[in-house]
């Protein structure tokens, strides 16, 4: 049986709305409920591991203030992204800082597969503080990372942790090539905003370099 790689599951831990939530990524999912009951603010949410520069990002109308405090309102807010890669699983989390953190949040990564049981201890989620200790006693090795490293890790840049974890899963020929895949990124997440004549641009944008001309007309 072929392995199949790329990215198998995210959760979201008291963020959002949510007290838990977990969604299958490797396999067809349906999301159903009512609106304007977070259905939104769940495909929204791999906005922060996947294009992590949150000037690229959209929120449905809402400025990045209201975005941080209402994904990131305690240092006991969690979403997480799990990938099978061809070396192993990985896990990527983006952590909230709290209230007294200005809402903000704190990158991370590990390779093992992601058990929610290991984020808490009895009925009460693990506060970020405390994260790396528990995850290092259960035998991982848990990385924090800026924002501009794990960007780097993702699209096959280097870092100062190339030698500890592989997280290259959006592999760029040309690293200015990583807005414009950030911004297809966004846009399928958003299919209500991406026609045809985006469609078109993007295929230009990505290959321009490669063509001669550059100045197509599309039928």
């Amino acid at each position: 049986m072929k392995n199949l790689y790329g990215l198998s599951k995210l959760a979201l831990l008291n963020t959002a709305g949510y007290a838990k939530c977990v969604i299958p990524l490797d396999k067809s999912s349906s999301i159903c409920a009512p609106n304007n009951t977070g259905k939104s603010s769940v495909i929204n949410a791999l906005q922060f591991p996947l294009i992590n520069d949150l000037r690229l990002t959209e929120w449905d109308g809402h400025d990045l203030d209201e975005t941080r405090k209402f994904y990131f309102s305690s240092d006991q807010s969690y979403i997480l992204l799990e990938a099978n890669l061809p070396h192993g699983s990985v896990v990527i989390g983006v952590a909230g800082l709290g209230k007294i953190a200005g809402y903000a949040h704190q990158y991370f990564c590990y390779q093992g597969k992601l058990d929610l049981e290991q984020y808490t201890q009895g009925k009460t989620i693990i506060k970020f503080t405390k994260l790396f200790n528990h995850l290092k006693e259960l035998g991982y090795n848990p990385i924090e990372l800026k924002a501009q490293e794990l960007n780097a890790l993702l699209t096959g840049g280097a870092t100062p942790f190339d030698s500890d974890i592989n997280l290259k899963m959006i592999p760029l020929n040309n690293v200015q090539d990583s807005a414009i895949y950030k911004e297809i990124f966004r846009r399928i997440l958003n299919l209500h905003k991406l026609g045809a004549s985006d469609v078109k641009r993007f295929m230009l944008r990505v290959f321009e370099r490669h063509m001669s001309n550059s100045k197509v007309v599309f039928l």
